[in-house]
């Protein structure tokens, strides 16, 4: 095999970059407090953006099970009058109208909700609806779509909130509002919370959203479980020579914490491969922000499809927030940069195997940098093997 070096910086891997930062101003995306607000007959919000269905290809979207949309209610919700009414469904996107990107006002398929019907609303809590009626269409990954909800009627107090990823952006995704007369000329509200289900059950989504319930911190400090951190399983021999990890040192002078590389987290003992130390009072800055760190580390060989562990270690009385991500299924991980073997892990006192989260939910911005990929051909060279690794090529 042939190792080829990246031109530039190391490729991150996984590619967080895209969920993390909006398109605007580059700020750390957290669940928005800047939500579309549905109370009143005919408003509707509408994500925008570029399908990716998982395996590419293209699918059926319909009316009937399974084909469906799962989406995300801010909170509080009131959705209670017999006589409201809500859509929910798949669009095309505009290319006449004069305003700010928007549907095109005819559903592929749909599904209805109404207030105090089954199913309901349920605030903050990942909500499927099924398609019931549209003839259908085949949906190929890479169209430009829009998912809709549209406040067909309203009735008493019912309101419904839909929740947004990002509160502003400028690029695909994003979202636009109806407010029952017009759609809005500058669709940048953000990137809303959605999941598609296709007719043979296969999923896509928007690119560039997290079909996520919540987002949220671990707290750490050097006691108890001070260890946490995601397996990482590249499908390709690769060198790296970066890790990545989302990180807040909240506590003034004491937030210190490593960055590690292990090997064989979950064997019996794991091997550190590579270490990077982090001291508050080099890092810190005026407030406790959560910073992408991007931490350099001598070259190191992966082997394809085996597990290793980006892990930050609390080393100190300081508190250090992990922020999180919180998905509502583990299947999700399919549509995510990281892929179905990511998954968070956890040690204390330093020894023995990491322990997965069997639910495989909670998602850690973590990740390494790759400076040099396999290309499969044969010839001289290669990956250099490192301490604590066996096989590969010698250089």
């Amino acid at each position: 095999m042939t190792a080829q070096a990246t031109p530039g910086l190391a490729v991150m891997f996984p590619d967080w970059l895209g969920l993390l930062y909006n398109g605007a101003n580059g700020t750390v995306a957290t669940h928005s407090t800047s939500l579309s607000t549905l109370d009143l007959t005919g408003e509707k919000s509408a994500l925008i953006g570029i399908v990716r269905i998982v395996g590419g290809g293209s699918k059926t979207f319909s009316g009937g099970t399974p084909s469906a949309i799962s989406w995300l209610p801010g909170s509080p919700i009131t959705f209670a009058d017999g006589s409201t009414t809500m859509d929910v469904g798949i669009q095309g996107v505009a290319t006449t109208g004069g305003s700010g990107s928007h549907p095109d006002g005819t559903y592929i398929a749909k599904g209805t909700l109404t207030g105090s019907g089954s199913p309901s609303i349920v605030a903050s809590t990942w909500n499927t609806v099924v398609m019931t009626s549209g003839a259908g269409a085949t949906v190929t990954d890479g169209d430009l779509i829009s998912i809709v909800w549209d406040m067909t009627g309203r009735a008493g107090s019912d309101s419904v909130l839909i929740e947004n990823y990002r509160t502003s952006g400028s690029a695909l995704p994003f979202v636009n509002t109806h407010n029952a007369t017009i759609w809005s000329t500058t669709a940048s509200k953000g990137a809303g919370c959605a999941l598609i289900t296709f007719s043979d059950s296969s999923i896509g989504y928007i690119e560039y959203t997290a079909p996520a319930v919540s987002t949220g911190v671990t707290s750490m400090t050097s006691s108890g479980t001070n260890e946490y951190g995601v397996i990482i399983n590249v499908p390709w021999a690769c060198t790296v020579n970066t890790l990545f990890a989302r990180i807040q040192l909240q506590t003034a002078s004491t937030s210190d914490c490593k960055v590690h590389l292990y090997s064989d987290p979950l064997g019996a003992t794991p091997v550190q491969e590579q270490t990077y130390t982090i001291d508050f009072d080099a890092y810190n800055q005026a407030t406790a922000n959560q910073i992408l760190y991007r931490l350099p580390i001598p070259a190191t060989n992966l082997t394809a499809n085996t597990d290793y562990a980006v892990v930050v270690e609390g080393t100190s009385t300081g508190v250090i927030y992990i922020p999180q991500m919180v998905l509502a299924d583990a299947a999700i991980r399919a549509v995510l940069p990281c892929g179905t073997n990511y998954a968070k892990v956890s040690r204390s006192g330093g020894s023995g195997a990491f322990s997965e989260e069997g639910a495989g939910t909670t998602m850690y911005y973590m990740g390494v940098g790759i400076s040099k990929f396999d290309d499969g051909a044969g010839g001289g060279g290669g990956l250099l093997t490192h301490a604590g690794m066996s096989g590969g090529m010698r250089g």
